[in-house]
């Protein structure tokens, strides 16, 4: 089944699509994790209706992994309601974690940052309803999530926390953040310089 999962999120990102919900098709009827991730994979690659398709076969008694899979793919597909929908029935802290996180990232991409933030926050909230010395094995997630979705001075106090064998993970998303930010500055200055350029009719400022 592991084996499975990994080619079905495989053939998902290479938009075989077909191929991914075939392979799904395959795995045993009480693996409800492998669908879960096939589903995510197949919403990432842009088969929203097909991702629908992975979850809602899923057996009723895993509650907790349709939830968890479906509410990225609602956010993909434009309904964020239904995703807070979704998430309100998970029962375990941790599928719900996992679902933000799937939300957060899909409405950052959208430019819905502030949305984004917020849900990043309910996230670390159920962190911090965890006992303190159970808490060291969450954080690698919330600091790369943090760093993916801009907040790179939350990732920062996150990696301080983060046990030290893990903590690099955060930091290399971090430095992907401070990246991005330089990328999207350089591009706002280029797209300013040039439309002043053609304001202007300076041939010698636009070449």
């Amino acid at each position: 089944n592991e084996a499975l999962q990994k080619i079905g999120t495989a053939q998902a990102t290479m938009r075989d699509f077909a191929g991914a919900k075939e392979t799904v098709a395959r795995m045993a009827p009480d693996d409800s994790s492998g669908p879960g991730w096939v589903a995510r994979a197949l919403a990432e690659a842009g088969d929203v209706a097909g991702a629908k398709q992975v979850v809602a076969a899923i057996k009723e008694t895993f509650h907790i992994h349709r939830s968890s899979a479906y509410a990225g793919t609602q956010a993909r597909a434009g309904d964020v309601a239904g995703a807070e929908a979704t998430l309100a029935e998970a029962k375990d802290d941790g599928y719900r974690r996992s679902g933000l996180y799937d939300v957060a990232q899909v409405l950052f991409e959208a430019g819905r940052k502030a949305e984004a933030a917020a849900w990043v926050s309910r996230a670390a909230q159920t962190i911090n309803a965890i006992p303190t010395a159970s808490r060291a094995d969450y954080y690698k997630r919330l600091g790369t999530v943090q760093a993916a979705t801009d907040d790179v001075e939350g990732a920062l106090r996150t990696a301080a926390l983060t046990p030290q064998q893990q903590r690099g993970d955060v930091l290399v998303a971090v430095d992907h953040a401070y990246r991005r930010r330089f990328d999207e500055r350089l591009q706002a200055f280029v797209d300013a310089a040039r439309v002043e350029n053609i304001e202007g009719m300076d041939p010698e400022a636009s070449q």
